[in-house]
């Protein structure tokens, strides 16, 4: 211990310590508070953004939710009217050849079964009825009649029975309405779904040899029940 102290003792004497002040030792301290104040900041931080994270990742699943039904429902909405389309050309091509109105329904129902929505067959309605040209009533899936041009709109009539002697053309409407249900049926207390998705299409077969055309209606008359 004495060697020791000598020996301090004498470095001191030639100055070898005088390179250790106090400035320095202060500054070293302060250094390393920053550092660790630093530190502590950073681990604040990622805790509120994590919370942040935790707060905001139910409305984010929701909205991806709500994207992928929308999606969905166009989608199906698209390949409805599709599915529609073809069934009532194919009903009033085969009508209007020279078919009987179960005929033509049996077309319909074919086209339908031929063009998928969201990889599923929709089916079409065929029953026959007591009103005219076999329909059920004004609401069926299914429903022949003819379309007129009165001058301003097309008009299709359910009543009227098609004569191409007196220029009455075919025609068939379809209608179908399906439901979608939700990519999450339920969604943090968010009930989604089902969607009920309708299409409908107008097709008039022209006489005297077609061809079958998709038309616009703007004017339904349809006294069936």
């Amino acid at each position: 211990m004495n060697r020791a102290r000598l020996l301090f003792r004498n470095m001191w004497r030639r100055g070898e310590c005088a390179s250790i002040q106090p400035s320095s030792v202060l500054v070293t301290g302060m250094q390393r508070g920053a550092s660790q104040i630093q530190r502590q900041n950073a681990r604040n931080r990622r805790g509120i953004a994590t919370i942040w994270i935790i707060l905001a990742l139910p409305a984010l699943t929701t909205l991806l939710v709500v994207l992928m039904d929308v999606s969905n429902v166009w989608l199906a909405k698209t390949e409805l009217k599709n599915a529609m389309d073809a069934a009532s050309l194919s009903g009033a091509k085969t009508w209007g050849e020279g078919g009987s109105t179960l005929q033509a329904r049996l077309a319909v129902f074919n086209a339908s079964n031929t063009n998928t929505v969201l990889g599923s067959v929709i089916p079409l309605d065929i029953a026959e009825g007591g009103c005219a040209n076999g329909n059920v009533s004004s609401t069926s899936e299914i429903v022949l009649g003819s379309i007129t041009d009165t001058g301003t709109v097309l008009q299709f009539n359910c009543n009227t029975t098609p004569n191409c002697g007196g220029g009455i053309p075919f025609a068939v409407r379809t209608r179908k309405t399906i439901q979608i249900n939700s990519v999450a049926s339920s969604l943090f207390s968010f009930v989604l779904g089902p969607y009920d998705v309708t299409a409908e299409s107008y097709a008039r077969y022209a006489c005297p040899a077609g061809p079958p055309q998709l038309v616009r209606v703007e004017s339904v008359v349809c006294a069936c029940p």
